[in-house]
């Protein structure tokens, strides 16, 4: 049953559009990408919103069939006026998407969150194979916070905090952003708060080192941070495909998104997204969603989890039984052997020709005689090489043996298209199971009921 008016009554942005007739112009051109059956990721701003009426006029004109992923609750409903299917994150992942921006450096650095929709817009970005970030000339700058500060979206509970933090690296102001239309601060699409920061220079990345426990009261995104002790990050991480958790004891996250994890305790998380996690202990996933989706995530241990994959059979990867930093090493001598056997054939092949060739009474200059004893030099320290790191290679894999309680324990439902690694016994799941645990037994890997 459907509602009897559009909460949306005319289409409309909510202020005057500057630079109307150029930014018309990139819109059209982005929704000329568009193609029957894509899943577009649909940012926010007023050339976003150009061009979500430019697809959808395709979609009418054209009988496409097209779906939309939002980043704000206003192109959500923008979508839902033009009549554009609206998807979730968790429902599907977007083929491409396209997103405004507030600054652009020549180095190509952006700044966005004016909108206050910023973590909603990268989540999108960094979930898509490509994005198109929509400007016109007027966004273009020399270096950021020429024009606008940096904000930053901030867990209420943290505000003086985060202040303080951004004031110690160097900002030189870092003020509330208060709304416009209604008392008080502007609140974003996540409930949160916003701090524009002011900076007269900005580091591209991030990172944070300690020797005991770091705590993080809000969100982390494209970060480093190594911790001699634990890692606790209150709202959860968005790495963007660089960001990095190393703790020599326990990581305690909202949430792991696109980033690569190393614990020597335990990872406790509600959900790790396409991520590398390792852990000398266990994975615990669990909370209000509890899925890992994508990725590769080890334990020496245990996985646990509510869910795993998705019915688009995302690749998944699950291996326990063996100290993750084992298994690293091993394929890192493993690639290192591969190497040096290449170098070692390809040179055999170079100087068998020229023996062949001296056997038949070809004559080689001083030169050309050198060239081959350095050839010859470089066989033999290729075979020391193999000698050593197969020996390496060997005691690794003994070294490798699988623990007698390591499992995989489902606590909802596991997809297909997920791989379980226990002790070196692997299986590729082709159905969907519920409420079991996976061991291993008589060297394969096998489903028990919980």
């Amino acid at each position: 049953m459907n509602w009897n008016e559009n909460i949306v009554q005319k289409l409309e942005w909510n202020a005057e559009i500057s630079n109307l007739e150029e930014k018309q112009k990139v819109a059209e051109k982005v929704a000329s990408i568009a193609n029957d059956g894509d899943t577009i990721g649909v940012g926010s701003g007023s050339t976003s919103f150009l061009a979500i009426q430019v697809i959808a006029k395709r979609m009418k004109e054209e009988n496409l069939k097209i779906r939309a992923i939002p980043t704000s609750k206003e192109i959500a409903m923008v979508c839902n006026y033009l009549k554009i299917p609206v998807v979730s994150l968790m429902e599907a992942k977007p083929d491409w998407c396209f997103d405004g921006a507030d600054e652009v450096t020549p180095e190509k650095w952006l700044v966005k969150g004016r909108g206050a929709a910023m973590f909603k817009e990268k989540l999108v970005i960094s979930n898509s194979k490509k994005a198109y970030i929509l400007v016109d000339n007027s966004k273009f700058v020399q270096k950021p916070c020429e024009k606008f500060p940096i904000p930053i979206e901030v867990f209420p509970d943290s505000l003086y905090s985060v202040k303080e933090r951004l004031l110690g690296l160097g900002a030189i102001s870092a003020e509330l952003r208060l709304a416009k239309k209604k008392d008080g601060p502007v609140i974003t699409e996540n409930g949160n708060l916003i701090v524009d920061a002011k900076f007269e220079n900005v580091d591209e990345n991030f990172e944070v080192k300690a020797g005991g426990n770091v705590v993080v009261n809000g969100l982390v995104e494209g970060a480093t941070i190594i911790a001699g002790g634990n890692i606790i990050i209150a709202k959860g991480m968005n790495g963007m495909g660089k960001g990095y958790l190393r703790a020599r004891g326990d990581i305690i996250v909202k949430f792991l998104e696109n980033a690569r994890i190393v614990s020597g305790g335990f990872v406790e998380t509600e959900a790790i997204l396409h991520c590398t996690v390792s852990s000398g202990s266990d994975v615990k996933v669990d909370g209000r969603r509890g899925i890992i989706l994508g990725g590769r995530v080890q334990a020496a241990n245990a996985i646990i989890a509510k869910t795993v994959g998705a019915s688009m059979s995302t690749a998944t990867t699950l291996e326990v039984g063996v100290e993750p930093l084992l298994i690293s090493q091993l394929e890192h001598v493993t690639a290192a052997v591969e190497e040096r056997q290449k170098t070692l054939n390809a040179a055999e092949v170079i100087f068998n020709n020229f023996k062949e060739k001296q056997r038949k009474g070809i004559q080689y200059n001083e030169s050309q005689m050198r060239y081959m004893r350095s050839v010859a030099s470089l066989i033999d320290e290729k075979k020391t090489e193999l000698e050593r790191l197969n020996t390496r290679m060997q005691a690794l894999q003994e070294m490798m043996e699988s623990r007698e309680d390591a499992r995989v324990v489902i606590n909802e439902q596991i997809y297909p298209n997920t791989t379980i690694v226990i002790g070196g016994a692997t299986r590729l799941l082709q159905d969907n199971y519920r409420y079991c645990k996976f061991i291993r037994e008589d060297g394969e890997v096998r489903m028990v009921p919980m």
